[in-house]
């Protein structure tokens, strides 16, 4: 049985052990600790593998009362996390037989708890005049908890309250004197924070629109804590903000943005903007131990806005000759017993194909034509087609014989005339 079948499981599972208002309030480290103390009773569960995941568990729930009870939730739930996802392996191997209904019953306990303390984390650093952008981490990270929760991945789930809960005390704890850092429009470094022993790297990305041309930069950010933008928790990881939305970036030395989308990560997935150039600074410890400046080889295309558009040109040639243009202020003379050939060419100007390209002319219903038809299914940009149609124009009198040529592309359709003058006299013997 899968994990994520499993995981349905925990869901609708109903708590079968101990005290049920216990384990349905388990927000405090005592409350863990009981649940890994009614956890070590089902042990011996009759399979050998589910038994050590049931006991590396034991030892994280107890790990997570003890982050609690020291005040540090963020790391109780992470703890919380490893523990759901050692449940699920547990379940897994127990197939449906065995104390499913407890182990079912403590995950589904874990779950509400974090999630309703990602929630109570939100509520007090919004109280406290928290900072918005920090702020908003935190709300999106709780959202991704509760889609995480909906779908069965609940090990994530708890992942994603815990992410929350640690946004949430950044914001509240930028509250105090509202000093944010926001993304740069120039190369100045981030300076490093005193005592700071970590990795981050400072960057600067320059980008294209690929729908209108546009382009911007530099764009500067680091993922220093320092940084209430760009700072995420991991060195390769960056925010900017580009054409007005942030974007998630993978900072990396070795990262190749071919046409303007990472290798390793998209940074504009949902966004037209694409890498022009990036430079990147690491840190270790606050000294800078590597660093690159990249143009991408391969520049991201742009792609022109919708243009649909064509053109015909219509001639004519009588008895085989040359085909010809005819002028409004001479028309040229035929008779009405002469077999006239007209020819009508049709071009794609525009930069997206054409479908059900079609060409009418007001002619062919007072000629006798051997070859009506004039369509094709598709043209695509550049491309053209050209049809020929024989007959005898039968009323003598001046004549202005105009062709429509037309188009689709999507909901939109074009059109394009031309013309030709005749002025058919009767033929007399």
């Amino acid at each position: 049985m899968k994990l994520k079948t499993m995981a349905a499981i925990v869901l609708v599972a109903l708590l079968t052990f101990g005290s049920t208002a216990n384990i349905a309030m388990a927000g405090t480290a005592d409350e863990r600790h009981v649940m890994a103390d009614e956890l070590a009773k089902v042990i011996p569960t009759g399979s050998d593998k589910a038994d050590d995941k049931l006991g590396k568990v034991i030892a994280r729930l107890h790990k997570a009362g003890t982050a609690a009870e020291a005040g540090d939730l963020e790391k109780a739930l992470k703890e919380d996390a490893s523990a759901v996802k050692y449940l699920l392996k547990a379940l897994d191997e127990l197939d449906g037989e065995g104390p499913v209904s407890t182990i079912s019953s403590t995950i589904d306990a874990i779950v509400a708890t974090d999630s309703a303390a990602a929630r109570d984390a939100i509520d007090a650093a919004r109280s406290a005049g928290a900072d918005a952008k920090y702020l908003a981490k935190a709300i999106d990270h709780a959202d991704d908890g509760d889609v995480e929760r909906a779908s069965g991945e609940l090990d994530h789930a708890v992942s994603e309250y815990a992410d929350a809960i640690s946004y949430a005390a950044k914001a509240r704890a930028k509250s105090g004197n509202g000093s944010t850092t926001t993304t740069s429009t120039t190369t100045t470094s981030t300076p490093p924070i005193d005592g700071f022993k970590g990795k981050y790297s400072e960057y600067t990305f320059w980008f294209v629109n690929i729908e209108s041309g546009e382009q911007t930069g530099p764009l500067s950010g680091s993922s220093h804590p320092d940084n209430a933008l760009g700072w995420t928790g991991k060195a390769n990881d960056g925010l900017l903000e580009v054409g007005g939305s942030v974007m998630s970036l993978h900072v990396s030395c070795s990262d190749v943005f071919s046409d303007g989308v990472g290798s390793k990560s998209d940074p504009a997935a949902d966004s037209p903007w694409r890498v022009l150039r990036y430079s990147i600074t690491k840190f270790s410890d606050g000294k800078a131990d590597k660093s690159c400046d990249v143009v991408v080889s391969t520049p991201p295309p742009v792609v022109e806005s919708p243009a649909p558009s064509l053109a015909v040109d219509k001639t004519y040639r009588v008895g085989g000759g040359s085909w010809l243009q005819s002028s409004s202020a001479v028309p040229d003379s035929v008779s009405n017993v002469e077999e006239v050939d007209f020819r009508f060419q049709v071009v794609n100007t525009g930069n997206v194909p054409l479908s059900n390209v079609n060409v009418s002319d007001d002619l062919l219903f007072t000629a006798t034509a051997s070859n009506p038809q004039c369509s094709a299914p598709l043209l695509n940009p550049g491309e053209s087609m050209e049809c020929v149609v024989t007959g005898r124009v039968l009323h003598h009198g001046t004549h202005v014989n105009t062709a429509t040529a037309s188009g689709t592309a999507g909901l939109v359709t074009v059109s394009a005339t031309d013309s030709v003058h005749l002025d058919v006299w009767p033929d007399i013997e």
